[in-house]
């Protein structure tokens, strides 16, 4: 099962959403409350974050044509990083650390339940699976790679590459 689907997505918001909850109540009725109130800050934005982009690269494919597509997509994947680092510029000196260190926290509870779901749904352990290069006889691998002047450089973009919805769409097509 891909890490992409709704399904998967829907049970990643429901597991941050329970440990951030628990977590936060927690840490609140220990006193921490800086900590909670900034754990909860931080998974608001980082769910906020995925949101708005994922709304504009769905519009971006819908709209525009395939190579403005691709450069929105380029550009999104890293607008969004400096995005929270902006937020978090200008929100954390102005707090407790504690709520620092649990924004920091909140903005990583999401990402580290999505690596348990990647986890999870690995069929196998491709951390064990040999490389392609190691199949590959020696006097292959040191031939140089040439590139024909008329073939395209095949470049990708986060976001075009893994959503289902455009693989189909002969606009996102490299190969025709």
């Amino acid at each position: 099962m891909a890490v992409d689907t709704p399904q998967v997505q829907r049970g990643i918001a429901k597991w941050t959403f329970l440990t951030t909850f628990i977590i936060g109540v927690v840490t609140y009725l220990l006193g921490a409350k800086q900590f909670s109130f900034g754990l909860v800050f931080g998974v608001v934005l980082s769910v906020i974050n995925y949101r708005v982009i994922s709304v504009i690269l769905d519009v971006a494919f819908r709209t525009a044509s395939a190579d403005l597509a691709r450069v929105i997509s380029f550009a999104s994947y890293h607008v969004r990083f400096w995005l929270i680092v902006i937020i978090l510029y200008i929100v954390i000196p102005r707090t407790h650390y504690l709520f620092g260190v649990g924004t920091f926290a909140g903005i990583l509870l999401p990402k580290m339940i999505m690596g348990v779901y990647v986890v999870k749904s690995t069929d196998e352990e491709w951390w064990a699976r040999p490389k392609e290069t190691d199949a590959q006889p020696d006097e292959e691998i040191h031939k140089p790679v040439m590139k024909k002047k008329d073939e395209p450089d095949m470049i990708r973009f986060p976001g075009l590459d893994f959503d289902d919805r455009y693989k189909n769409d002969p606009r996102y097509d490299d190969k025709g």
